[in-house]
């Protein structure tokens, strides 16, 4: 019973410390993708990368995104009137080491208390390729930003 109880309050503790806001805006913002590792010779490998932004608290957000007009740059941090967006980073490139995509929408976004929203995109690696980026094993990291604000990232890593 002990164990159960240490166990159950260990996941609490864990849980709730993913909850807290990571952001100036009071928002969690945080990237994930799938899978965590892909193959470069794979002519059929997908990465799954999403953005989520959440609200951990007890009363709705209203976040002014600032567009239209809206100015997209290739660092979402320096843009105007995005929602969210991701880049891909590697060692030598913390911006513009793969793919990226940006959304935007209405000049002012309503984030309901305790809720969230996520945006996903597709990454084909022939894409990658096709699109001058260069393919090679290594580590890299999807930074997810909502608003110019970045989250928490998420690893990957390309193998031959």
């Amino acid at each position: 019973m002990r164990t159960v109880v240490a166990l159950i309050a260990a996941s609490l503790l864990i849980g709730c410390s993913g909850l807290e806001p990571n952001t100036d805006l009071g928002l969690r913002v945080q990237a994930s993708v799938t899978p965590r590792i892909a193959r470069a010779s794979d002519t059929a490998a997908v990465l799954h990368v999403r953005v989520t932004i959440t609200n951990p608290t007890d009363q709705d957000m209203i976040i002014v995104t600032g567009g239209p007009p809206y100015r997209i740059t290739g660092d979402p941090t320096e843009s105007a009137g995005l929602s969210h967006s991701f880049r891909i980073a590697n060692s030598t490139d913390p911006l513009n080491a793969g793919p990226s995509a940006d959304w935007w929408g209405s000049s002012v976004d309503t984030v309901p208390a305790n809720r969230g929203y996520y945006v996903s995109q597709d990454v084909e690696l022939t894409f990658w390729r096709a699109g001058g980026w260069p393919l090679e094993p290594g580590e890299y990291r999807v930074r997810g930003f909502y608003n110019g604000r970045e989250g928490e990232p998420a690893p990957f890593t390309i193998v031959p």
